[in-house]
């Protein structure tokens, strides 16, 4: 059995598939531009994303863990971006970080794919919202995974923040309950 494909899908398919190949080719000359001035990782708050990949970073969790709700804290409040970016240069994964900062490049200038000439952090708030809920719902895997690792890393860093803590009934680490206890 032979399987055909519409000529409109082949040329959607083709159409995206240069898109994604132009964006990995700016991609390390976005990096060599936006490289952060000090890779560190200290209390400073110098992390392994530029300032631009931060701004992205930023944007996206904010979006994600929005302020309101059960938990008042949103991810702005709680440094979910500084937190993850941290992370990332506390610890030598050169290949996750590459990864990493791909796929905010990726939510960042593939709006293009959508019919949006315009990237995510200059979109308006219900727009982003629109945008990423395209991305969750993508035909293209590298878009859904994109969307998918972001999103775990951004819920994974407010989760472990005490705002969030509170907001979900969670006393905190056992050692840190042990340790407030014997100072009082």
């Amino acid at each position: 059995m032979m399987v055909t494909f519409p000529r409109r899908e082949l040329l959607k398919g083709g159409a995206a598939a240069a898109v994604l190949a132009a964006l990995a080719h700016l991609l390390p000359a976005c990096r060599q531009r936006d490289a952060p001035a000090s890779g560190g990782c200290g209390p400073a708050g110098e992390g392994a994303l530029s300032p631009r990949e931060h701004a992205i970073l930023e944007a996206f969790a904010d979006r994600i863990v929005p302020p309101g709700g059960a938990i008042a804290a949103g991810a702005q409040a709680t440094g979910v971006a500084r937190a993850i970016d941290r992370h990332l240069a506390c610890h030598e994964l050169p290949a996750l970080v590459n990864q990493f900062r791909g796929a905010l490049w990726l939510i960042e200038l593939s709006g293009v794919l959508t019919g949006r000439l315009r990237r995510f952090t200059a979109m308006s708030l219900p727009e982003r919202d629109g945008y990423l809920l395209g991305l969750c719902r993508s035909r293209l895997a590298l878009r859904r995974r994109a969307f998918a690792g972001l999103k775990q890393a951004c819920l994974f860093a407010f989760y472990s923040t005490p705002e969030a803590w509170s907001g979900i009934g969670y006393p905190g680490p056992l050692l840190d309950r042990a340790t407030r206890g014997a100072g009082a």
